[in-house]
């Protein structure tokens, strides 16, 4: 299998330490992502861009330092880490803008009815019609960069240096926390419906997600940023092998069984990795900061393709029936055909 570059679009020339969202919204032909661009004082513009055409238009502008965003029907919904929450229409036009607090906003939220949660060294609630504020939970004050996990009538997430907690969604009022420096990376429900926890240290935690009961421990190597990704019995995990400028880092396939987890392979580059897992058939792809992407065999592990190199750090992919996207930081979007 190999990969052609068929186009690559750059939101300007000459813009500096160009840094992608984590995440991207695609609807028809029209790809969504935020762009960070720079020094202090910082720009983060909202882009959309016509796949088919390569023309893009600025829905809207911060001054300030964007990551990620929500979308629901037609409305952006993201915070910035100026402390301020956003709501955005198709058009560009600001439904609200809301001052939150003072601090730097972590850049994952969740809807869920009419209610947007985000954490800002506390826990909040907004309307999001309207952008007011419905609740705020100060027991958590640590700085917060892991997803809010939408689980029945509650929400569960977890501190940086701190501890992981589930609250009510209707009161913000604790139903459960555990631990008190765990590093908190990621939080995902299993398919027997137990919590998985992921940590940037020490590996996985798995909870009753109702009691909050500890059920097991499972140590991993590396340090762990990247989303898990299911795919039937299996569980795919990038790592770094440092918290900072990693040298090395893998994308390791895990069989699971109920609670238990067993490595089945490990397949290691220079650099951390960079993206979750993307699994198209039997394909997995993903990136690394060394700025290259690879495709494998998703059961064995096999290379597919000789790595590709991307045109900066690959935050996220995706694919489509012409190719695949990658949406890296200093050439935002590039289209690659298979062949």
């Amino acid at each position: 299998m190999k990969l052609k570059s068929d186009w690559v679009f750059n939101y300007k020339k000459g813009i500096r330490e160009a840094m992608v969202s984590w995440n991207y919204h695609v609807q028809g032909e029209k790809l969504y992502f935020v762009l960070l661009y720079g020094s202090f004082p910082f720009t983060s513009v909202l882009v959309e861009l016509d796949m088919s055409t390569q023309e893009s238009r600025t829905l809207y502008e911060v001054d300030h330092i964007v990551r990620s965003f929500t979308v629901e029907k037609d409305r952006f919904y993201f915070t910035a880490m100026n402390g301020y929450a956003y709501c955005v229409d198709k058009d560009g036009k600001l439904i609200w803008e809301k001052l939150v607090k003072d601090d730097n906003a972590s850049p994952e939220l969740l809807i869920d009815g009419d209610r947007l949660y985000i954490s800002n060294y506390s826990m909040f609630c907004l309307d999001k019609n309207t952008g007011d504020i419905i609740w705020t939970n100060d027991s958590y004050s640590e700085k917060c960069n892991c997803n809010i996990l939408n689980y029945k009538d509650y929400i569960i997430s977890g501190e940086l240096e701190g501890k992981v907690f589930c609250l009510e969604k209707a009161t913000g009022k604790k139903v459960w926390d555990y631990g008190k420096k765990e590093w908190v990376s990621k939080c995902v429900l299993m398919d027997n419906g137990h919590l998985m926890v992921e940590l940037i240290n020490n590996g996985l935690l798995i909870f009753d997600p109702e009691s909050g009961k500890l059920i097991k421990k499972i140590k991993l190597k590396g340090k762990l940023y990247t989303t898990p990704v299911f795919d039937g019995d299996r569980l795919y995990i990038g790592d770094g092998s440092s918290v900072m400028n990693s040298e090395s880092g893998s994308m390791t396939c895990y069989e699971v069984s109920g609670d238990d987890i067993k490595k089945v392979y490990s397949y290691e580059i220079s650099g951390e990795i960079s993206t979750p897992a993307v699994i198209d058939g039997d394909k997995l792809y993903f990136a690394g900061e060394n700025n290259y992407l690879y495709c494998i065999d998703k059961t064995t592990g096999k290379e597919l393709m000789t790595k590709k190199k991307t045109k900066g750090v690959c935050r996220d992919i995706y694919v489509e029936d012409k190719g695949l996207i990658v949406i890296s930081d200093k050439g935002q979007v590039e289209h690659f055909q298979l062949s």
